[in-house]
């Protein structure tokens, strides 16, 4: 039986790239939230540095 957070992280992604399909065939790859992360970043790059820490944050192993 899956975890209630596996189960959560799960839809919340699907919603994600439902969003994207959703916003390429109705407004055009600039409507995407790949893109407006992008230019985000190219004018404000703490945005990428905060992606990267809780990426960091999430990936990091502990081992023993």
């Amino acid at each position: 039986m899956f975890q209630p957070t596996v189960i959560f992280i799960v839809a919340v992604l699907a919603l994600i790239i439902a969003y994207d399909l959703w916003a390429i065939t109705r407004h055009g790859y600039r409507a995407t939230i790949s893109y407006t992360l992008l230019l985000s970043s190219q004018t404000r790059p703490i945005i990428a540095f905060a992606i990267g820490v809780v990426c960091g944050h999430l990936f990091w192993v502990n081992a023993p």
